[in-house]
């Protein structure tokens, strides 16, 4: 009994420094400064009608999500001046924009030719 308790312990210290020590290495670049909501809504170019699917990223990291039924998505990201967010979706153009003093967007995308 004395011997499972110690082993729990164990596994429990490493578990918790382990975490620690992953998360530092993925997103090292939210230790800087402070955390906005972005949020928005991705439509189509010609039609007007919003994308579902469109995978919105901070660019240069793994912070990621996607839109919802409705084109639009909500995400948290670092401050940084400079920063940019990128829009993907299979069969239109990819875009990058500036992440000025807007917290929310509205984003057309094109058809690819």
């Amino acid at each position: 009994m004395k011997n499972l308790k110690r082993t729990l312990k164990s596994l429990l210290i490493l578990t918790m420094f382990g975490t620690s020590a992953f998360a530092d290495g993925i997103d090292p670049i939210y230790k800087d400064g402070t955390i906005v909501q972005i949020s928005g809504k991705i439509i189509d170019q010609n039609t007007g009608e919003p994308l579902t699917g469109v995978k919105v990223f901070y660019t240069g990291s793994e912070i990621a999500v996607y839109t919802d039924f409705d084109g639009e998505f909500t995400m948290e990201v670092p401050a940084k001046k400079g920063a940019e967010l990128s829009v993907s979706l299979i069969s239109y153009e990819m875009k990058t924009l500036k992440l000025e003093n807007s917290k929310k967007m509205k984003v057309k995308l094109a058809r690819q030719k």
